[in-house]
């Protein structure tokens, strides 16, 4: 039996991050600050990869314009003691990195770690009514490797091309996947247990979402 398939699969939420790394050697991040927000994404039971894909590279574009437009002080303001622009854009960045790599995995490696689906794909308003479901009894903070380092310490021209190279990929991989793999593998989520990959997508233009507001109500 390989060191995959001999992973026990019924996940608990507390262990999820550790187990994933050992298996994948990335782990999973987990957007635990996100709330309500109105989502851009076409309210569709299940869309095609180049729909999602479509609506994260809008979703991209809207935020590198924003966050072009802003100044050094627009960029590193906190308020109430919340992030500032440029550590949202930081959380985001070590978001999508440890994605990345883990959706490309090869589909037989995932079922191994994780099994197959028993359940179609959840819409994007399912997945989210679901999400805040989970996080209301859950604490608030984002876990130690996605806190975002001091504004301060964050460079803007870096921060920003590092974080459009990683969407660049992520987009690369959704153009290029196959429906079958979004609908046949599952990836763990820390909160929402085991995921299809479909849902994943979903849950990044969420995230990506959110924190956007965020930036606008640190920059105002």
């Amino acid at each position: 039996m390989s060191k995959y398939s001999s992973l026990h699969l019924n996940f608990k939420c507390l262990v999820y991050r550790k187990i994933f790394f050992k298996t994948l050697q990335v782990d999973f991040p987990l957007a635990k600050q996100c709330f309500i927000t109105f989502p851009l994404i076409s309210k569709q039971d299940c869309m095609q990869t180049a729909q999602v894909a479509q609506q994260l590279s809008e979703q991209h574009q809207e935020l590198l314009i924003f966050l072009k437009s802003l100044t050094e002080e627009q960029l590193h303001q906190q308020k109430e003691g919340k992030w500032s622009v440029l550590q949202n854009l930081d959380h985001l960045l070590k978001s999508i990195k440890m994605v990345n790599p883990a959706v490309r995995k090869p589909s037989i490696v995932l079922r191994s770690a994780f099994g197959k689906p028993n359940r179609p794909a959840r819409s994007y308003e399912a997945l989210v009514s679901r999400y805040q479901e989970r996080l209301a009894g859950a604490e608030a903070d984002a876990p130690r490797e996605f806190q975002a380092q001091a504004s301060e310490a964050l460079n803007r021209e870096v921060i920003i091309a590092e974080y459009d190279k990683e969407v660049q990929r992520f987009l690369k991989f959704i153009h290029k996947v196959k429906e079958s793999k979004l609908d046949r593998t599952l990836l763990p989520h820390p909160l929402l247990g085991k995921l299809l990959m479909r849902e994943i997508l979903y849950f990044m233009h969420y995230h990506t979402d959110h924190h956007f507001i965020a930036m606008k109500k640190s920059a105002a």
